[in-house]
């Protein structure tokens, strides 16, 4: 038996798609939902294999975001957070030390702008 027609077999489909000149088997109603399949066409086999690249850096994302919950927030949080412990710390620190804490705080304050500037994101830095 071909693979196609074993394929109808065990899952009782005969759902064709066209896609392009080719004809795929479209499979579908998975019940566990445990797997599915991805079909890219592209220009070129260097568009196909960077495609493959980033649907994989993704999936890998994903299951160690499944595997593992606890998550490490972005886009400058951190460096915020960070700021906010420095400015609690500011009123209790005496001196030039405290001129120093504030002026880190105001630092790390800054830096993501810089990073989302030096990324090409076009945030302006204030």
């Amino acid at each position: 038996l071909s693979q196609l027609l074993l394929l109808r077999l065990l899952l009782r489909t005969d759902d064709q798609v066209l896609i392009g000149e080719t004809k795929v088997l479209r499979l579908g109603g998975c019940k566990s939902n445990a797997a599915c399949t991805l079909v890219l066409r592209g220009s070129s086999t260097h568009v196909l294999e960077e495609a493959e690249r980033s649907i994989h850096d993704a999936l890998c994302i994903l299951a160690a975001a499944v595997k593992n919950p606890r998550r490490i927030y972005g886009g400058g949080c951190t460096e915020i957070r960070m700021a906010q412990a420095v400015d609690n710390a500011v009123p209790t620190t005496a001196g030039k030390q405290a001129l120093a804490l504030a002026a880190f705080a105001t630092a790390l304050r800054q830096l993501p702008f810089i990073v989302a500037d030096n990324g090409g994101d076009g945030a302006p830095v204030a």
